[in-house]
């Protein structure tokens, strides 16, 4: 386990203060997550950033062998930098019985039409052949929203958002990720043949934006 001087965050604005901030809580034995939403409201004579809470990490109890959002329990920033990337990253990581999870969260890059995003990619080395795997968010209240089952729309007085599956650029897997949807609820349901061998490495990868 990592002591956390400051909470850690990544976020993703344009040059207006609009974007997305995600939040890490320690929370017990294991970390949580917020995501956040910031938006320019204008009012008469002025103009401020307002922010909404969208979606909280369902907490993964102790004692779940397959839980609802990955049990990840270190916690590493990171910058990158590429060809054909760069920007903040965080690196989370956690186990199970029979699992293990790894999740890597990304800053989109704010420029020419490219809107505030995070993207998410999730992996999970299981041991045995999992009964459930996923990402699962509770929605906070007063949002309105409206689901296909590839995306989810998230709308607020500070703007409008979208919850997105997304393909894996890697994979031998070839069924996708897909979205589970209830009005408080939303998981990132990954898909697999029930009769697979474990051991076996399962990963999913969301993204979600503000729609400018």
């Amino acid at each position: 386990m990592i002591v956390v001087a400051k909470q850690p965050l990544l976020e993703s604005f344009d040059s207006k203060g609009n974007g997305l901030r995600v939040y890490f809580d320690w929370c017990g034995d294991r970390f949580e997550h917020r995501i956040v939403g910031y938006g320019l409201r204008r009012f008469i004579g002025f103009s401020r950033v307002k922010s909404a809470n969208l979606l909280t990490s369902v907490a993964a109890l102790s004692n779940d062998i397959w839980p609802y959002s990955p049990p990840l329990q270190e916690l590493n920033e990171s910058f990158i930098m590429s060809d054909d990337n760069y920007g903040h990253v965080v690196y989370l990581i956690g186990s199970t019985t029979y699992g293990h999870w790894s999740t890597c969260v990304e800053a989109g890059e704010c420029s020419g039409d490219r809107p505030p995003s995070l993207v998410f990619d999730v992996a999970c080395r299981a041991r045995r052949v999992p009964i459930w795997l996923g990402s699962s968010y509770k929605i906070n209240r007063g949002l309105r929203t409206s689901c296909d089952g590839i995306s989810l729309d998230l709308e607020r007085n500070v703007g409008k958002y979208r919850l997105t599956t997304l393909p894996l650029t890697e994979t031998i897997e070839p069924i996708a990720s897909r979205i589970d949807f209830t009005p408080l609820r939303v998981a990132i349901v990954r898909d697999f043949n029930s009769s697979a061998s474990a051991p076996i490495t399962l990963r999913w990868r969301y993204r979600i934006e503000m729609l400018m």
